[in-house]
C-alpha cells in the first residue's frame, strides 16, 4: 500500500509527524501516562477508519524512547527519534519526531494502540519464556557470554533460555543450569551441501521450539538469517548490524565518552540492560567440568608423573591467528622458569592439530614440560582446572582458565586488552603498545611481521609472574602449597 503524505499534530507538548498509510487526512497521536508504559490512542477521521480484525500491536522502534517511564518518554526538543508503529494486520505507521508545529484537528473516531517502549522486552516476556541466544563464532566468544545467561536467569528464574553455538563450543555450556538446550552449527571451516543440511535441521528445530524472544549477540549474515527465520516474536539485534531487516528490535546503546572502553562482558550486559534487565553486579564466567571425565584426565597426567597434589602449570602456547602467536623460544624460556625458578612441573596444552607446535617449545626447552595435546575442550578443562598457573596467548583456553578462576598471565598482541581481559579472575596482562594496536589480526597490515606481539620479551612475561605470584618465586625449589 503506498504510503500518503505526511501530516502533523500537537499533543502533550510534542509534535509528531506522521506517515500513515491511509488516505491523506490528519491523525491526532495522544498520549497518555502510565508507569514504564504509554498508551497511544490514534485519531482516526471518522469518515476513514481502517479496517481492523485484530487489535494492534505497537512497540517503540530502538533509535526512539528509551526510557523506563513515560516522563523521560519523550526526546527532547532537539532530538530526533523514529517511532514505529508495528500493527499486526495493517502495514506499519512511521512516526517522527519534529519540532513544535501548529496543526489542524478534525473530526475523530479512535483506535487505541497499546505501546510499551520497544526495547523494554524482558519485563513484558510471559512466564517461562522461551529465549534464544545465537553465540556464534569462538570459544572465547561463547564462555564469555556466560555471565549474560546468569545474569538473565538472576532476574528472571522462570525463563527457559537456549543457545545456538558452532561445534565444539557447546562443550563449555555442559551442566550449565542457566540454560535450558543447545543448538548446534557446524564450525565456519566446515564446506560442503552437509553444512547446509546441518543448518536446515537445526533451524527446523529452532522454529518449531516456538521461542519468543531471540537475541543474536553476532551480527554477522548466518546469525542474522537465524533470527529472522527463528518464528520469535522479538527478534534482537543491534541497530548497527547488517540485514537490519532481520530484527524488530534494534538496540542503540548509550555512546561512551572518547578514550574509553567496556570489556566484552559489560558491553553485552548493555544489551540485557536495553532490554529492560535492572542494573546489578555482573556475574563471573561459569564453566562446569564434566565429572565424567575426571579419572580419565587423572589417569593422564599420572602417565606422565604429574599428582593431583603436583604443582603445575599450564602454558597454552597456539593461537588461530599468528598476530596473537607469541614464539616457540619465548614460552620455551618460560616454561624453563616456571621449573627451575618456581619449582612447578610445566603442561604445555593445545588441540590434537596443534601438537607440533607444543613439540616445537619443548625442544627448545632443557627442561622437558609435558606435551598434553587435548582430544576435546573439555579434557582441557580438567587439565587447567587444576593448575596453579595459566600462561597464554589471547585465546579461547585463557577464558577458561578465567572461568576456572586459575590466576592467568595473558600475551596481547593485535587485540585490545581492555576489551578482552580475563573476566573477574587474578590476572597480569603482557603488551607493548603500538600505534596500529587494536587491529582485526588477519594479518599485520603495518609491519612484514606482527611486532605487537613479537615484541614481547621473556623478561616482561617472567615480571609478570613475580607480580601476580610473588610467593611462587621459590628459589629452593620447591613449591608452595
Amino acid at each position: 500500500m503506498r504510503l500518503g503524505r505526511l501530516v502533523t499534530t500537537q499533543q502533550a507538548g510534542r509534535d509528531l509527524t506522521l506517515r500513515k498509510p491511509i488516505r491523506r487526512q490528519t491523525v491526532n497521536l495522544v498520549p497518555t501516562k502510565e508507569p514504564c508504559q504509554a498508551q497511544f490512542a490514534i485519531q482516526w477521521p471518522a469518515a476513514s477508519i481502517p479496517r481492523l480484525r485484530k487489535p494492534w500491536n505497537a512497540c517503540f522502534s530502538p533509535k526512539t524512547l528509551r526510557c523506563r517511564c513515560f516522563d523521560s518518554c519523550w526526546p527532547s526538543a532537539s532530538g530526533d527519534s523514529n517511532l514505529s508503529l508495528n500493527p499486526l494486520v495493517s502495514p506499519s505507521l512511521l512516526l517522527k519526531v519534529k519540532g513544535i508545529r501548529q496543526s489542524a484537528h478534525s473530526e475523530t473516531s479512535c483506535v487505541t494502540v497499546s505501546s510499551m517502549h520497544r526495547t523494554q522486552i524482558i519485563p513484558q516476556l510471559p512466564r517461562e519464556a522461551k529465549v534464544l541466544f545465537i553465540r556464534l563464532r569462538s570459544l572465547g566468544d561463547t564462555i564469555l557470554s556466560t555471565p549474560l545467561f546468569a545474569a538473565l536467569k538472576n532476574h528472571r528464574p522462570d525463563l527457559r533460555l537456549s543457545v545456538l553455538v558452532e561445534e565444539p563450543n557447546q562443550e563449555v555450556l555442559f551442566g550449565n543450569p542457566d540454560i535450558e538446550s543447545v543448538f548446534l552449527l557446524p564450525p565456519t571451516t566446515a564446506q560442503g551441501f552437509s553444512v547446509i543440511t546441518a543448518r536446515a535441521t537445526e533451524l527446523a528445530k529452532i522454529r518449531a521450539k516456538g521461542f519468543h524472544c531471540c537475541i543474536n549477540l553476532h551480527g554477522g549474515t548466518t546469525g542474522a538469517w537465524f533470527t529472522w527465520l527463528s518464528r520469535a516474536r522479538y527478534r534482537v539485534g543491534l541497530s548497527s548490524f547488517r540485514n537490519s531487516f532481520c530484527y524488530n528490535v534494534r538496540i542503540d546503546l548509550p555512546s561512551r565518552q572518547a578514550g574509553t572502553k567496556q570489556h566484552t562482558v559489560e558491553y553485552q550486559i548493555e544489551w540485557l540492560r536495553a532490554l529492560g534487565l535492572p542494573s546489578g553486579e555482573i556475574p563471573s564466567l561459569r564453566i562446569f567440568p564434566d565429572p565424567a571425565l575426571e579419572p580419565k584426565i587423572k589417569d593422564r597426567l599420572e602417565q606422565y608423573g604429574v599428582q593431583r597434589d603436583t604443582g603445575y602449570c599450564v602454558i597454552q602456547p597456539t593461537s588461530k591467528f599468528h598476530t596473537k602467536e607469541w614464539t616457540p623460544s619465548g614460552f620455551a624460556e618460560i616454561a624453563e622458569y616456571l621449573e627451575t625458578e618456581a619449582g612447578y612441573r610445566v603442561i604445555l596444552t593445545g588441540g590434537t592439530g596443534e601438537k607440533q607446535k607444543l613439540e616445537q617449545v619443548a625442544a627448545k626447552c632443557r627442561t622437558r614440560p609435558v606435551i598434553l595435546a587435548t582430544s576435546s575442550i573439555s579434557e582441557l578443562v580438567w587439565v587447567i582446572k587444576e593448575a596453579k598457573l595459566f600462561v597464554g596467548n589471547d585465546s579461547g583456553p585463557t577464558h577458561l582458565a578465567a572461568a576456572l578462576n586459575v590466576p592467568t598471565i595473558v600475551l596481547f598482541g593485535s587485540s585490545d586488552s581492555k576489551v578482552w581481559y580475563p573476566w573477574k579472575v587474578a590476572h597480569q596482562l603482557v603488551q607493548n603498545p603500538f600505534h596500529c594496536n587494536p587491529c582485526p589480526g588477519y594479518r599485520c597490515l603495518v609491519y612484514t611481521e606482527p611486532l605487537c606481539i613479537l615484541s614481547i620479551s621473556p623478561q616482561q612475561v617472567k615480571q609478570a609472574i613475580e607480580r601476580l605470584l610473588p610467593a611462587h618465586k621459590n628459589r629452593s625449589g620447591n613449591h608452595p602449597n
